[in-house]
């Protein structure tokens, strides 16, 4: 965590209630979620064998569910000393590494959780996206094969995209806040790049997966920060339905973005 306090995390400070502290104005839903029989409760938290065939790498990968949370956590690549934080929404999970023993601080990665593992993609800071995936170590029978064909399938049908643009940010939680958001192409992709808030001078980068997007805060007091959009015709997600992002230490709160350029 960046030393001095995140100011996102302090606009939103004002909406703590009691009982409901972490989980921000999304306390009627999260509480709702909580209600319900834990064995509906599906999670993205086990033990995997990860591989990121483009690189040659390959490393276990362990996934903890924050206790007090539901769909957002920490996460450890054991073999390269990669470690960060990541959030799901429905079975899309978003990652960021933010410490790394390797060089991969800053990388942000981006899947499809299913009860075999997860398949998905890394974006490569000046490099552009590569696939990755990831076997649960209980997995049913056949998991790596399932997961072999879901990864070569999803290498091709990733068309372009046109996600870098200008956006109205919004972070709906306590006094609205906005702030402008900034995402650029990398060198050899248009479905990864970086991005920034121009107002709380945050930046880091962002990688897609059909319609999703994973942005990870790397610079910045917000640093740590994960976020978690669906693209729409005009922008990320809505003020009916918004998308999610981590607060590490704090909890999970809303965003949405309306695109103007």
């Amino acid at each position: 965590m960046p030393s001095k306090s995140s100011r996102l995390f302090v606009a939103l400070a004002t909406i703590a209630v009691a009982g409901a502290t972490v989980l921000g104005a999304s306390a009627a839903s999260a509480a709702t979620a909580g209600a319900r029989p834990a064995a509906r409760h599906f999670s993205a938290a086990g033990e995997y064998e990860a591989s990121v065939p483009a690189a040659h790498m390959s490393s276990h990968l362990v996934i903890t569910e924050t206790p007090d949370l539901r769909n957002a956590g920490t996460f450890e690549f054991t073999d390269i000393g990669d470690y960060g934080d990541w959030i799901m929404q429905g079975r899309t999970i978003a990652m960021q590494i933010a410490s790394s023993e390797s060089g991969h601080a800053g990388i942000v990665l981006v899947g499809k959780v299913t009860h075999d593992g997860i398949t998905g993609w890394v974006g490569i800071p000046n490099y552009g996206q590569i696939t990755w995936s990831a076997t649960r170590d209980d997995a049913p029978t056949g998991a790596d094969a399932r997961l072999a064909k879901a990864v070569a399938k999803a290498n091709a049908q990733q068309p372009p995209s046109n996600a870098a643009g200008t956006y109205a940010a919004q972070f709906p939680e306590g006094p609205t806040f906005s702030d402008t958001l900034v995402l650029r192409n990398d060198r050899y992709s248009t479905r990864d790049g970086s991005f920034s808030l121009t107002g709380l001078g945050d930046s880091g980068y962002w990688v897609q997966m059909g319609r999703h997007v994973v942005l990870g805060i790397s610079q910045g007091s917000d640093a740590g920060v994960v976020m978690l959009g669906t693209r729409t015709t005009s922008g990320f997600n809505s003020a009916e339905k918004t998308g999610h992002y981590i607060q590490p230490g704090s909890g999970i709160y809303n965003w949405y973005a309306a695109k103007q350029s």
